[in-house]
């Protein structure tokens, strides 16, 4: 399974604290630096795929970005997760997450779930928790300018997201 993600470009202050939280708060935090994820898991050949993404990055300009709060989204029956949401930038992440699900990954795209782009800071089994976690956030966190510039195509391997090919967003 091959997916797409966008490193966030941040302050060093601003990872910090986001990984801060992280380190304590959400599961994937072994597994994979803070990201966008953009595509979800698509079984593709894996050049149709690397060429569909180089192609769709060739074709974009990088996204600047502001995350002034943290949100807390409860799930049904699966516990709760916190998210920072872009205030700027969402309609252009919003665009580049639909132009990649279009030609070959056309099929992948899951119709059943909402697309929301967002770094995940927590996620857990408790929505109460989660609720404290973005209020905590967002009572002292900074807000977060920063710009995605790249995409990057990987695949979970040994317990880690293992990059296989990163593209710039380059249109003029």
């Amino acid at each position: 399974m091959l997916f797409t993600v966008a490193f966030p470009n941040w302050s060093g202050d601003a990872l910090a604290a986001v990984q801060s939280v992280r380190r304590e708060a959400d599961p994937q935090y072994a597994l994979v630096e803070p990201h966008l994820t953009l595509s979800f898991g698509a079984d593709l050949d894996e050049g149709i795929y690397l060429d569909h993404v180089a192609a769709v990055a060739h074709g974009t300009r990088p996204v600047t970005h502001r995350i002034g709060c943290a949100l807390p989204f409860p799930e049904a029956g699966r516990g709760a997760h916190v998210d920072l949401v872009p205030d700027l930038g969402q309609s252009e992440l919003v665009r580049l997450h639909d132009a990649l699900y279009r030609g070959p990954l056309e099929r992948a795209l899951r119709y059943d779930i909402a697309y929301a782009p967002h770094v995940t800071l927590e996620h857990g089994p408790d929505a109460l928790r989660a609720r404290r976690i973005a209020d905590e956030w967002n009572a002292h966190a900074p807000i977060i300018d920063g710009v995605f510039d790249a995409l990057s195509v990987g695949t979970l391997r040994g317990g880690r997201f293992e990059v296989l090919a990163h593209f710039a967003l380059e249109a003029a």
